[in-house]
């Protein structure tokens, strides 16, 4: 699903055979450029469009083990520091799972 000018996290649809892990280092492969280490998995989440389409997100806590980030696959990159991620312009779904990130980050 496309949403124009808006942010989203990283990620993709899981292929047959392929764990979510495969897949979340595969997709940032195809659309960073980058390989990642992932650190830990994160509370998923459910979320459904007005327009029906529905999804659940599954986070993911990583590293970047080598490369450097390009925007291979999409208009623009850009890496935020976390004070200033709640600024951006989100996806629906990907909001919960921002505002997660956040609680957890503060409280570490």
């Amino acid at each position: 699903m496309s949403h124009p000018g808006k942010w989203e996290f990283p990620g993709g649809k899981v292929e047959e055979g392929e764990s979510e892990e495969e897949c979340l280092i595969r997709e940032i492969r195809e659309e960073l450029a980058v390989e990642i280490n992932i650190l830990e998995a994160l509370a998923s989440h459910a979320h459904t469009y007005e327009n029906g389409f529905s999804l659940v997100l599954i986070p993911f806590r990583c590293q970047i083990q080598s490369g450097v980030i390009r925007a291979v696959q999409h208009a623009e990159v850009r890496w935020v520091p976390r004070s200033e991620l709640i600024f951006l312009d989100w996806v629906g779904a990907d909001i919960p799972i921002l505002q997660a990130y956040l609680e957890r980050a503060h409280v570490k």
